[in-house]
């Protein structure tokens, strides 16, 4: 099984954030540069790297044999599952810590970072 169809059962459709936007990365979020796969680890994580200011992106995951993900950024602090996204609306360039939980302690480290651009720096 390739890793987009291994990819595909996490975007279900009620993710309404920019839909048919979303289902493309879905399926081809593998080749994207602003995914990270951590196969040792069983961990996808996929979202927007660069957000135009006063625009809003995402950061999804999946965290295989976890329970929960803790989210912290600038200003935002979530627990979510395991397998879940979170919608971002940066101010400046922000790193988001995910850490991914399990009981008896275990744990995982990653991080997202989500660029800010000017609407001058979009324009083509």
């Amino acid at each position: 099984m390739s890793n987009c169809q291994r990819f595909a059962d996490f975007c279900p459709q009620r993710y309404a954030f920019g839909h048919t936007w979303l289902m493309m990365i879905c399926f081809c979020v593998i080749m994207t540069p602003a995914t990270m796969l951590h196969s040792q680890s069983d961990v996808l994580l996929t979202g927007s790297r660069e957000i135009t200011l006063g625009d809003k992106g995402f950061i999804a995951w999946r965290f295989l044999n976890f329970e929960s993900v803790q989210v912290v950024g600038d200003t935002i602090s979530v627990i979510r599952g395991a397998r879940d996204m979170i919608t971002i609306q940066p101010t400046r360039t922000t790193v988001y810590k995910l850490t991914a939980l399990k009981q008896g302690g275990r744990r995982f480290d990653t991080v997202w970072r989500g660029v800010v651009l000017s609407p001058a720096q979009t324009d083509s």
